[in-house]
């Protein structure tokens, strides 16, 4: 497979999700076979609270690397250089500190020391506040191209835009389910599919496509639909269930306790009804807290780096 294909397949796999929180799951061995690395991993921090990560392959690391990098957070020359340039593009460790630094920080010496890992490409997606949410590629043996380096900031606005579409189809969904009853009782099961994909921002074409029909099939739904529901557009028909529907923490974030539902295989991907019961993932994300004696400090803490290795 080529590299264009193998990166349409990452865009593609998270473009079909119905809820945020299995994001990572499906994206990470999709940018381990894209880019090839030793260890991929998706990471949540909210300073000072908490740290949430998935690896891949699964359990490769162990919960105490993750420990010393939350203990030494501070120091990550990456995470200094996102938080001073904002914009979130693909970096390599070696892109903003040499690798004698980088060796000499108790960063490396704890977290990725153990792992092993000697070179580090990383990317940011958009995250709610001031938190940090990114991918990072992990090698031991040799450093990552300007090649790969250019390939992830290719798929990195479609990654973003995939996670933003399954908040967008999780809130669609809960607010069908959350809807009067006596609102739905008049449409068929069909029409309810054609009225939670339009909830969730896709277009005539795109339902057509989800639902194996033709765009005319499904404009005739929503003439059927807005009869129904005494509407004259799109917009009327959804506005009531979006009001219905509470904003959900999900969206944005995985859930990090409990069961999450998945992404169903291509070859059974269906739209849910508004009762269904959702999928689980086999596994779920680890949350890390700081357990040593150095505090837990927040980003744009004074680094033992200095200014100059990060021009």
């Amino acid at each position: 497979m080529t590299t264009v294909r193998r990166a349409v397949s990452v865009v593609a796999d998270v473009a079909d999700l119905d809820h945020p929180a299995a994001f990572a799951g499906v994206a990470l061995p999709g940018l381990a076979r894209l880019i090839g690395c030793d260890l991929a991993t998706f990471t949540e921090i909210d300073p000072p609270k908490r740290i949430r990560y998935m690896d891949y392959p699964e359990a490769a690391l162990s919960p105490a690397t993750y420990e010393a990098f939350s203990e030494f957070l501070h120091q990550h020359p990456l995470i200094q250089h996102y938080a001073t340039a904002r914009d979130g593009m693909a970096l390599r460790m070696s892109d903003v500190v040499s690798r004698a630094e980088f060796r000499r920080l108790d960063i490396y010496q704890h977290a990725y020391r153990p792992r092993p890992t000697e070179y580090l490409l990383a990317v940011q997606l958009p995250a709610p506040g001031p938190g940090t949410r990114a991918f990072a590629l992990n090698r031991a043996r040799r450093d990552f191209t300007d090649t790969e380096r250019d390939l992830l900031n290719l798929v990195r606005g479609p990654l973003a835009e995939g996670l933003r579409r399954a908040g967008a189809r999780h809130h669609a969904h809960r607010a069908l389910a959350s809807a009067p009853e006596q609102r739905l009782a008049a449409l068929t099961e069909r029409e309810v599919q054609v009225l939670e994909l339009v909830a969730a921002g896709r277009t005539n074409v795109a339902i057509a496509h989800t639902l194996e029909v033709s765009p005319r099939t499904v404009a005739k739904h929503l003439e059927r639909i807005y009869r129904k529901l005494g509407v004259g557009n799109r917009a009327a028909a959804v506005a009531p269930l979006q009001l219905a529907s509470e904003p959900d923490p999900t969206l944005t974030a995985p859930r990090l306790t409990s069961p999450v539902p998945t992404r169903r295989p291509a070859a059974l991907l269906s739209v849910p009804s508004a009762h269904s019961t959702p999928e689980v993932l086999p596994r779920a994300f680890r949350d890390v807290r700081s357990s040593g004696s150095r505090r837990f400090r927040p980003v744009g803490a004074k680094s033992t780096l200095s200014s100059k290795a990060l021009r």
